[in-house]
């Protein structure tokens, strides 16, 4: 059996070893060129290239002065390097780039001053779903009575930006001649638009723990009848409008009693929401969106504000919805306003016009905060032998054997775009959705692991770990 303290002590020492008998010289120092002036929001790229007097490979290092830092994968001594960076905020700042060879040795640093004097806006990205609803349903729940606020299907289904501090219109066409439901009428029509944050969190179909999925939470949410105008609910007691998914069935013998609740709750008018009832057996619509972005457990189950809070049976105590209800009002959002128009038009070729129209206006200055990066392995300084974490070594280097998984916890207060491992140049993994991590069987020798993070206004930030390879 491998003592694995002992194992540890010999791959220092022979680390060690080796840095005590090869003579090495560091790179020159780099030359870097690129503009000197520009617009805050906007990326530009800059160039650096150092010779080394050993012929060893280089990489660089550009310290951009906005406590943000690129490395690059090694390339050979007097090769260039593009790297790219944008500067979220006006202001000057000073480049700062050193070339290191592969033995660690560093050159003197580089400098070179840029101006951003002028500003771009960025914005807000959320998704808009445009929810197409019959107040009084076409479909029956198990004790055969109407369903309240039965969903038909979706207007609209995207992403939307929003500049910081304006305003955006959005306009859409909803034609029932040309959908699954031409006899709709206008008396029995109502259209909810509700602002999903683009940020993913941890959330359960069937609390606490189990069916997991992606919970994408509300900022915003109005409702409007043709010919009437509808808003997102904002002031002292609530930070927005409270959206509810109910997912239901017509089979499903214990869903009148939280289709009931609801409505009661709702006839009441005191807490700000809205809500719609998802008839997954009848509606294969609303069967994909429980199924696909919920991962639906069973029926009935309550969506609140996109899955902040998760209500599961048919429950009729009112106390219980009105708990989450509170909840999700007292949450903090993004600062939106949110106003709802609808209009019945006739006399069109294609019949009657269902038109919408969203305008979202983005309340805040601009988030220009990049992510927050923890890498959870491998550890700087550490020994890993096939995907263990043994034991903690002097050195900064991460000591790897056999296949690992890298892992990385990544947040950020307007939501994270995505997350890139990349090693020595190569990008192992572009990831969308949490959890970031990925299985990297390495080649033996000395690697640099670049964990990089965009978030959703371009905001970018990267944690980087040495690595040396042994892989068996």
């Amino acid at each position: 059996m491998i003592n694995m303290k002992k194992l540890a002590i010999f791959i220092v020492g022979m680390l060690v070893f080796s840095g005590l008998v090869i003579s090495n010289n560091p790179p020159e120092k780099p030359t870097v060129n690129g503009p000197t002036s520009g617009e805050a929001g906007k990326e530009y790229t800059f160039t650096a290239v150092a010779n080394d007097p050993d012929g060893d490979r280089i990489f660089y290092c550009f310290n951009w002065g906005d406590e943000n830092e690129f490395c690059t994968p090694y390339v050979n001594s007097g090769q260039p390097y593009e790297a790219k960076h944008t500067w979220q905020e006006k202001g000057t700042y000073v480049i700062t780039v050193t070339a290191t060879d592969e033995h660690g040795a560093k050159s003197e640093p580089a400098t070179l001053q840029v101006s951003m004097p002028k500003s771009q806006s960025i914005g807000y990205s959320g998704r808009l779903r445009i929810y197409i609803v019959e107040p009084k349903s076409r479909w029956n729940d198990y004790n055969k009575n109407p369903y309240n606020f039965g969903f038909l299907e979706f207007a609209y289904d995207g992403n939307v930006n929003v500049p910081y501090m304006e305003k955006t219109n959005i306009e859409v066409d909803w034609v029932p001649s040309q959908s699954n439901y031409p006899d709709v009428k206008e008396d029995n029509i109502m259209v909810i638009a509700a602002l999903f944050n683009p940020s993913p969190h941890k959330g359960y179909a069937y609390p606490p723990s189990r069916n997991p999925f992606n919970a994408y939470y509300i900022d915003a949410c109005a409702a409007a009848t043709p010919g009437a105008e509808g808003s997102n609910i904002r002031n002292d007691e609530t930070t927005h409008t409270v959206f509810i998914e109910v997912a239901t069935a017509t089979y499903c013998p214990y869903c009148p009693a939280m289709g009931g609740a609801l409505k009661s709750i709702f006839d009441k008018h005191k807490y700000p929401l809205y809500y719609v009832s998802m008839i997954g057996d009848v509606n294969s619509v609303a069967y994909n969106r429980l199924k696909n972005d919920y991962n639906l457990y069973g029926y009935p189950t309550a969506f609140f504000d996109g899955g902040r809070k998760v209500i599961v049976g048919g429950i009729s105590n009112e106390a219980t919805y009105e708990n989450a209800i509170s909840y999700c009002m007292g949450q903090d959002v993004h600062d939106l306003n949110l106003w709802l128009k609808v209009d019945w038009l006739t006399g069109c070729e294609c019949g009657t016009i269902v038109r919408i129209n969203v305008t979202i206006e983005n309340l805040e200055m601009g988030d220009v905060t990049p992510p927050q990066i923890v890498v959870e392995k491998p550890k700087k300084g550490y020994l890993y032998i096939f995907d263990r974490e043994i034991i903690s070594l002097p050195i900064e280097t991460a000591i790897v054997i056999g296949k690992i998984t890298l892992k990385a916890n990544v947040t950020d207060d307007s939501g994270v775009k995505n997350v890139i491992f990349t090693v020595c140049g190569e990008v192992l993994l572009d990831d969308y959705d949490p959890p970031y991590e990925c299985l990297y069987d390495g080649t033996f020798g000395s690697h640099t692991l670049i964990i990089g993070a965009y978030d959703a206004n371009g905001n970018y930030a990267e944690e980087q770990i040495y690595l040396y390879v042994i892989n068996i």
